[in-house]
């Protein structure tokens, strides 16, 4: 029963998320972005397996693989196409390995993946990814030590200008690795994000473990607190 009501707690984020945004819900069409990993695992598994839960809409699935990982980061690839060719879904894959050494890896991989998006957004979809309450606290952090906490004071954004909407961000990566293990669903490891290289890595890493010892509720209130005064600034 405990895993149950997850479940549907995770559904109805979804939904209100979609209420309160300004998508059109008579129309929609949307491309799920998926790494393999267990957060956009848990938003594909979602929407593809309760999509009776919500009102009709078109879906397919986006992956870029952008090699960092060599073989893993092939079998991040195969683990999503096969996923949704169980699930009679489309899935289309890019590899988007780096080529500009003139700037960092992750700024292009960011610049590579925004392009493939805006394919897509071009083509009437909406962008749907699977930033969560744990991205909001690190991305707040983030801000704050970079001394731009004021003019990024709202975290994530719900919904963007290019077309991309996040309904997963007051849902903590542990809710959503929960959701899966209910539903026997699998997910890939990307060994990256706990090495420590990157800021964000790092700071998941070293410095949120020792502030959660403090707050325990930290990621919930921050990522709660984020998403309110994006609401309130709403028509």
């Amino acid at each position: 029963m405990k895993f149950q009501r997850q479940v549907m707690q995770i559904i109805q984020k979804i939904k209100e998320f979609i209420k309160d945004s300004s998508l059109n819900t008579d129309k929609l069409k949307i491309a799920i972005a998926c790494s393999g990993g267990s957060d956009s695992m848990a938003l594909v598994h979602c929407l593809i397996t309760g999509k009776h839960h919500f009102f009709p809409y078109e879906i397919v699935v986006i992956h870029i693989n952008h090699g960092w990982r060599g073989e893993e980061s092939d079998g991040d690839q195969a683990f999503v196409e096969a996923y949704a060719k169980q699930h009679n879904v489309p899935c289309y894959s890019y590899k988007r390995p780096s080529t500009d050494k003139t700037i960092s890896a992750e700024m292009e991989a960011s610049t590579q993946r925004k392009e493939v998006f805006k394919e897509w957004v071009d083509k009437g979809y909406t962008i749907f990814t699977a930033h969560n309450a744990n991205d909001v606290l690190e991305t707040m952090l983030w801000r704050l030590c970079d001394g731009k906490l004021s003019t990024h004071d709202k975290g994530i954004l719900i919904q963007t200008e290019d077309g991309q909407f996040r309904p997963f961000l007051t849902t903590t990566k542990e809710e959503l690795q929960d959701f899966l293990i209910s539903e026997g669903q699998t997910w890939r490891e990307d060994k990256t994000n706990a090495d420590g290289k990157l800021m964000r890595s790092k700071l998941r890493m070293n410095v949120i473990p020792e502030l959660l010892k403090i707050y325990p509720q930290a990621i919930r209130k921050a990522s709660r607190e984020a998403v309110d005064k994006q609401k309130k600034k709403q028509p």
